[in-house]
């Protein structure tokens, strides 16, 4: 199925990582982010990972990418358009987990954040089940896990600690990322076991 994931989802708005090391860098682009890099850790080696908030540089593809999908009203206030910012999809241990994942600025709005988690999560969904029909496969069980990641501070050098309390609700896992000053690394470890 992570091969047919590979083929459907856009070369645009796929982001890379390392099979070797299982590091991938998330960069934030937006001048309002408090964490402008993340560094994530320990993406399991049969992963596919991609943004539904992608940013083209191209003027003319930043209209079309502003939206999940150009059949939907842009102008709908409930949500529908608005998309994560970094979705992994993974096989661990004969088990499919599928990451969506918002990075938020301190005080995030839980409403608005469970609103985009749970719209990507049927975006992914929908995705998936175009696999399903096309690729005549049938679809594995896949746990689907909503999750922000935050920071505590107003410094832009987020790590996370291991140990920091996770905060789960019924709608998403909120992990908090330490800001250090001066520390140029990233870290967010553990990435396959959060919210197990």
């Amino acid at each position: 199925m992570l091969d047919k994931l590979k083929d459907v989802v856009s070369p645009k708005v796929k982001i890379p990582f390392s099979v070797d090391t299982g590091v991938l860098c998330f960069k934030e682009k937006a001048t309002e982010s408090v964490i402008k890099e993340l560094k994530i850790t320990s993406v399991p080696e049969h992963s596919v990972a991609f943004s539904l908030d992608y940013d083209p540089t191209d003027k003319a593809l930043k209209n079309a990418y502003q939206q999940l999908s150009c059949y939907l009203n842009k102008e709908n206030g409930v949500g529908i358009n608005k998309g994560c910012d970094l979705v992994i999809m993974s096989k661990v241990k004969e088990r499919y987990v599928a990451l969506i994942l918002d990075v938020k600025s301190n005080k995030p709005s839980a409403k608005a954040t469970a609103k985009q988690l749970a719209n990507s999560e049927l975006f992914v969904r929908y995705m998936l089940s175009m696999i399903g029909c096309h690729y005549k496969i049938e679809l594995p069980p896949i746990s689907y896990k909503r999750i922000i990641i935050k920071t505590s501070g107003p410094s832009k050098a987020p790590t996370f600690m291991p140990h920091s309390p996770r905060k789960q609700s019924n709608n998403f896992i909120s992990v908090t990322v330490e800001c250090k000053k001066g520390n140029a690394q990233k870290h967010f470890m553990g990435l396959a076991s959060v919210g197990e």
